[in-house]
């Protein structure tokens, strides 16, 4: 017998639950459109089991228990609990012995009260908690209403729900849970406005490929997901090449059902159609760049492509960001000037991703609007249902936000001057 034989026999003293873990596991399935019959893909986020020994994941039929309670919702909601429930059930697998636990049969309340504050113990967030909270409270229903473990529906309590179109809501079973307490959150959630020119400079030379989604985010608040579900089609201009701005229909494509992006990383959360501002010559160049250096000899419909001209994914995406970030904190590292300095220690001590954009450019709006519906127009919280009222809030605010950090710009240039 060779080798190779021999390592795929299991001794008999193999403990396979070292071996193995359950893991999220990312799926497409073709529907069915109701309304043009036409045959769609969805992503289902699911549990499958992985060995370690074999790493291909065999999917659990604890799934169902996924697809009964949230198949018609989003892929990412749908993540979040395979997420949750993989992780309790790797739990009670490594910690059988001590937990008496073997089967779902024998699951208890109290398995779960000591799975939550293993989790705070273990210095969780307090959102993370509730959210393991919420998906074990659907769990241990579900495992009741099928007839599994020692628990049945009288012992759960339901109360009004006024959140959800579900009337009643079944209360958490967990007695004796220790919630974190609510600390502040080190997420930065804008970028200060004499920073963002320059961050968009290093996007140009740093990661030039996602140079255009950059300023996208930063002039027109898009998510990232939101950005690399862009199509062609999907742009129109104002002005040559954008120079007066773009107006965006964000729409949820489905680019990449070749993967399976199982981050969730490359969804649109609204559907709607979406301004973008000029300003100065920024967007003009960048857009005419990217579809230069891009578009111009590329058969994929996706704006935004990879290096093997496929539609670039949420992954993709945060990864080139990443480098801008890294340079651009560098820069500012080592400036000689202080604010800089104190700019990059902060920067560098937060959490902050491309969705910084987003908030960046929600605080820019807040400061050059004249009221609340700008906001809201701008942010994509409404739909643009009038094109004379559009155009003339495009030029309006584009107005107010081109002289607002034309002021601010020039401000730090005579605050550097002055330095030297």
């Amino acid at each position: 017998m060779t080798k190779e034989h021999l390592a795929q026999i299991l001794d008999i003293n193999f403990n396979i639950t070292k071996h193995i873990k359950f893991v999220p596991h990312s799926i497409w399935i073709n529907l069915s459109d109701s309304q043009t019959k036409n045959s769609i893909k969805k992503q289902h986020s699911i549990v499958a089991v992985k060995n370690n020994r074999t790493s291909h994941p065999v999917i659990h039929p604890i799934s169902e228990f996924i697809l009964s309670r949230w198949k018609h919702m989003s892929y990412n909601t749908m993540r979040t609990h395979s997420q949750n429930i993989s992780t309790f059930l790797n739990y009670l697998l490594i910690n059988q012995r001590q937990l008496r636990i073997y089967t779902l049969q024998t699951l208890t309340f109290e398995h779960g009260s000591d799975f939550l504050n293993y989790l705070t113990i273990n210095q969780k967030s307090r959102q993370t908690v509730l959210s393991y909270k919420s998906t074990l409270t659907h769990f241990y229903v579900y495992l009741a209403k099928k007839g599994i473990g020692s628990n049945n529906l009288d012992k759960f309590e339901l109360h009004n729900n006024s959140h959800t179109s579900q009337r009643y809501k079944y209360s958490s079973p967990f007695e004796g849970v220790i919630l974190p307490s609510k600390s502040k959150s080190y997420v930065e959630h804008h970028l200060p406005e004499i920073y963002i020119l320059k961050l968009l400079e290093f996007s140009t030379t740093t990661s030039p490929i996602i140079a255009l989604g950059v300023y996208m985010q930063l002039f027109g608040g898009l998510r990232m997901g939101e950005v690399v579900n862009l199509k062609r089609s999907d742009i129109k201009t104002i002005g040559p090449y954008g120079v007066e701005g773009l107006l965006l229909k964000i729409e949820k494509n489905n680019l990449r059902t070749d993967i399976r992006d199982s981050s969730g990383s490359s969804y649109v959360k609204k559907s709607r159609d979406q301004l973008v501002l000029g300003f100065r010559d920024w967007l003009k160049e960048l857009y005419k760049a990217h579809y230069n250096n891009y578009l111009r000899n590329s058969d994929s419909e996706a704006v935004f492509i990879n290096k093997h001209g496929k539609a670039m994914t949420g992954a993709s995406y945060r990864y080139y960001f990443r480098k801008i970030k890294s340079s651009f904190i560098n820069y500012l590292k080592e400036s000689s000037n202080p604010h800089d300095k104190i700019a990059s220690i902060s920067l560098a001590n937060s959490n902050w991703s491309t969705h910084i954009g987003r908030g960046t450019f929600t605080n820019m709006i807040a400061e050059s609007a004249q009221n609340p519906q700008d906001i809201a127009l701008l942010r994509g919280d409404d739909d643009i249902s009038s094109s004379l009222d559009y155009m003339s809030n495009t030029k309006r605010m584009k107005q107010n936000l081109e002289f607002h950090l034309e002021l601010l710009l020039n401000k730090n240039e005579t605050e550097s001057e002055d330095k030297r």
